[in-house]
């Protein structure tokens, strides 16, 4: 337990003095930073604001952080939700009522890190102590040194498809594709608690029996979830559209059934844990940058002839690809007992139900709101008889539902 202490406050501790550091030479050179990047002065404020929010937000994740790694999962959903909670007031605020604009965002946004830095420090104050470890900073930097470049591939990866969209066909495709990849994004509600909860987990019971059988269950899980909530964001696509967005994006809508699942799979790797647990940093780094050179091929070939379908499938075979070498190289080094078949089969459900959307039911009606329901639940069942889907949970579930009834409501 001292021995992790040392690593958690010596990570702490580093991270202070890196965002402090960054923060104390990019300040006084905003003015040089804005002209640099803008060609306008008048940017200075909010350049000035990005340097505190950059400082404040670094030091508040790693400090929030610590709290998944201390398996603190209720802790962390209240340090989380206060941190967004206060930033959006901060801004609503900053924004609406003193017309700091683009600033307003971003002091609303250190706003709420700071606060909510206050309060994860409070919760893991016994975790973080004056304790700087030179030994255990090396180890620490020796694992991360190969991911700190390989990020810059992935923001690659991750805008790529806009710039080559504003080389071929303008601003206004940009903007069309922006919108799909806001609203593609909805599917990763389903990774928030997966996302959270699982890779602390793993790296705490790797060496556990059983642990490879747990990660299996969970992830069938998470592909039971997934592929019944991208086959319902693809059918009610048109919807969404219209309720979320002011202006006429209806050209957004048939790339959300390319969209929706490229998000998912771009971070579906924390179910491929293999390379992380033995070490082989080097080897995710090269995985990143491989799927980044593909992603700008892909979209170089496509678009000019595809346009925003172009984009949108490039962005999918690059997450697909992303994630299968992941898979394959984890499955080597640690192995766990997926059933493909199976998982297949579910997967093939939801992907009959974005086909069927993107063919058919485009009108916005009520008789197609009344068949989009039916095809969706047709999937449900589809999932459920597949296999996706422990059957004896429904027994369960009913014989709980009964009980709590029963006991009019009550725990």
């Amino acid at each position: 337990m001292e021995q992790k202490r040392r690593y958690s406050s010596t990570a702490f501790w580093f991270s202070v003095a890196a965002f402090g550091l960054s923060a104390a030479l990019l300040f006084p050179a905003s003015d040089v930073i804005a002209v640099w990047l803008t060609n306008d002065r008048t940017t200075t404020p909010a350049v000035r604001a990005a340097v505190i929010c950059l400082a404040i937000s670094g030091i508040y994740m790693v400090a929030a952080q610590q709290l998944r790694w201390m398996i603190l999962p209720g802790k962390f959903g209240i340090v989380s939700v206060c941190f967004t909670l206060i930033s959006l007031s901060a801004t609503l605020l900053l924004v609406g009522k003193f017309n700091l604009g683009e600033a307003g965002v971003l002091y609303g946004t250190a706003t709420g890190s700071a606060i909510g830095l206050l309060l994860a420090l409070w919760f893991c104050h016994a975790e973080f102590k004056l304790v700087f470890d030179v030994a255990c900073l090396r180890k620490m930097l020796a694992f991360c040194v190969p991911i700190v470049p390989s990020s810059l591939s992935v923001v690659v990866t991750t805008y790529v498809s806009r710039f080559v969209l504003e080389n071929y066909l303008g601003l206004d495709e940009v903007g069309v594709f922006g919108v799909a990849t806001r609203i593609g994004g909805l599917a990763g509600l389903v990774m928030l608690g997966f996302g959270s909860a699982l890779t602390p987990l793993i790296y705490a019971r790797q060496h556990h029996a059983g642990i490879a059988q747990d990660l299996a269950r969970i992830f069938k899980i998470f592909v039971t979830l997934a592929s019944f909530g991208v086959a319902g964001l693809a059918l009610f696509a048109g919807e969404i559209v219209a309720v979320l967005t002011v202006t006429d994006y209806s050209r957004a809508v048939p790339l959300l059934g390319l969209l929706a699942p490229a998000f998912l799979l771009s971070q579906m790797y924390i179910f491929a844990p293999g390379p992380w647990l033995q070490r082989r940093m080097w080897c995710v780094a090269g995985i990143n940058f491989g799927t980044a050179g593909l992603a700008v091929v892909l979209n170089f070939l496509l678009v000019p002839g595809l346009g925003l379908y172009g984009a949108a499938l490039a962005t999918l075979l690059s997450a697909g690809a992303s994630f299968g070498i992941n898979m394959a190289v984890s499955q080597r080094l640690y192995p766990v007992p997926h059933r493909w078949l199976r998982l297949g089969g579910v997967t093939a459900a939801g992907m009959l139900a974005i086909v069927l959307a993107s063919l058919t039911l485009r009108d916005l009606s009520p008789v197609n709101f009344f068949l989009k329901i039916l095809v969706l639940v047709a999937v449900g069942i589809a999932i459920i008889a597949m296999g996706g889907v422990e059957r004896r949970w429904f027994p369960q579930s009913a014989i709980g539902l009964a009980g709590w009834l029963r006991r009019g409501g009550k725990p």
